[in-house]
């Protein structure tokens, strides 16, 4: 029945507010229970519940009084992304038999392999908006993108403008275009081995770092672009790569609404964080455009900024708060910018280091230290991006 969802949600949820969890003002799919020393957090997901405990024996005892819940599953695998434990605070994600699955649906088994997953310049071979709408609906172009949606939102960050970029073509669609969306399959097809790992030290402050870029586009029939990244402890926990909805009259504006969104997403990520811990202040977020940080720095307003939208000056009260703090840093060293536009070889691989190498998040907090005259000490020993 229609209702039925509901009632299953409003069933769980009272019988797990009757054991002693709490929701979590912030995620209200989180439940977290402390007592007695026994940590245990469910986090719902649609009909499946991950659960996370220091004791399971009190978990099963627990949730075998509720008749309706299904067995518990022992899995690596979550809907095709595995996860594996490789150290007492690491974890590592990858989805090797998920991309290969998918090079065997789309007959890519002895392609040559792409070096980067978009190629250079590729906007301005295709426009939207003078495309024909009449698509060969036999070609599984919304198909694949989707799937390669999921590996990028999963853990591949470098892949998700690509997919933005040929989401735009859902409804005009070329058999040259889905050629080209198979490179971004080639691209994974190289890299499938690939593990992002997660790592914490519990000796050292939980520190949320962002980045971000937007790309301005003065066309009529193109979105400008923003991206932003998040890391926890020089581990990347967060990607976005979107359109800016309204059209922006300037370089200086797209920059302003990308650090609006990491903005948000860095409060976010602090929410979820206090659930369990401090969160060290302020939280950074880099950007390569000085006008915007200055503009969006402070209070002042002028003739050049005055058309920007009202909510922009959010940023403004959390800097004025002290949860945040915005920094410039160089084009070269903004990983985000990855999330913006195509990018040739090198460059795309540099930024490859700045998102995941071993020293990569500590270039930019070196430049903020550099600049505010102080030290910030954020070293990690461990490479997040590991090839086995």
């Amino acid at each position: 029945v229609k209702q039925g969802a509901y009632l299953w949600w409003s069933k769980l949820r009272k019988s797990l507010l009757e054991v002693g969890f709490k929701i979590q003002d912030v995620e209200p799919c989180l439940f977290v229970f402390w007592k007695d020393g026994i940590t245990c957090i469910l986090l719902i997901h649609t009909d499946n519940i991950m659960v996370a405990s220091n004791n399971f024996d009190w978990w099963d005892k627990t949730h075998g009084e509720f008749d309706f819940l299904t067995q518990a599953v022992d899995s690596k695998s979550i809907l095709g992304l595995q996860i594996e434990r490789t150290g007492p605070h690491s974890c590592s994600f990858s989805q090797p038999q998920y991309i290969e699955d998918m090079i065997k649906e789309f007959g890519l088994e002895h392609e040559t392999v792409k070096k980067v997953p978009l190629r250079k310049g590729i906007e301005n071979d295709f426009d939207p908006e003078f495309m024909s709408k009449d698509v060969d609906p036999k070609i599984p172009y919304r198909s694949l993108n989707m799937k390669l949606y999921w590996v990028g939102r999963s853990f591949r960050t470098q892949i998700l403008f690509a997919c933005n970029f040929f989401a735009r073509f859902a409804q005009c669609y070329t058999p040259e275009l889905f050629e080209e969306l198979k490179g971004v399959l080639l691209y994974l097809k190289g890299t499938k081995t690939w593990k992002l790992l997660f790592v914490l030290d519990p000796q050292k402050p939980l520190s949320v770092v962002f980045a971000c870029d937007a790309s301005y586009s003065n066309s009529s029939t193109q979105k400008s672009t923003f991206g932003c990244i998040g890391w926890v402890q020089n581990c990347p926990v967060y990607a976005q790569s979107g359109t800016i909805k309204i059209r922006a009259t300037s370089s200086c504006e797209t920059e302003s609404h990308a650090i609006f969104e990491a903005g948000k997403a860095a409060i976010y990520i602090r929410n979820w964080i206090l659930a369990f811990t401090d969160v060290s202040l302020p939280m950074f977020v880099f950007n390569d455009n000085q006008a915007a940080i200055a503009i969006l720095g402070n209070r002042t307003n002028s003739t050049m900024s005055k058309h920007f939208a009202p909510r922009l000056r959010y940023i403004t009260k959390l800097v004025e708060k002290g949860l945040i703090k915005l920094f410039h840093v160089p084009r070269g060293m903004n990983g985000a910018d990855i999330l913006t536009h195509s990018l040739g070889r090198v460059e795309f691989e540099n930024h490859l280091i700045v998102i995941y190498g071993e020293n990569g998040l500590q270039g930019l907090l070196d430049i903020a230290s550099s600049n505010s005259g102080g030290e910030l000490s954020f070293r990690n020993v461990y490479s997040n991006l590991q090839v086995v």
